[in-house]
């Protein structure tokens, strides 16, 4: 399991804000689009509070009721379908 290949990796920069990430220029690269279009498994990594969010839409609930879910531990791998 890894995450979709970056414009980051493709520079070979590591980047440690989100924000970095998500600015103009940041994101996944052509290869990073073709695994996600290709169904590969991506390691997705972040803040608890984040995936729980994230979880609410595989779960099919509302955003604001993140909360209601298992807390996620540190360093805890989850599948989402």
């Amino acid at each position: 399991m890894r995450h979709g290949h970056s414009r980051a990796n493709e520079k070979d920069l590591i980047l440690s804000s989100p924000g970095q990430g998500t600015s103009p220029g940041g994101g996944l690269s052509q290869t990073g689009k073709e695994q996600v279009a290709k169904n590969e498994t991506i390691l997705l990594v972040s803040h608890g509070d984040i995936l729980q969010i994230l979880q609410t839409a595989f779960a099919g609930i509302r955003s604001g009721l993140h909360r209601t879910l298992p807390h996620l531990e540190t360093a805890q791998l989850k599948r989402l379908n």
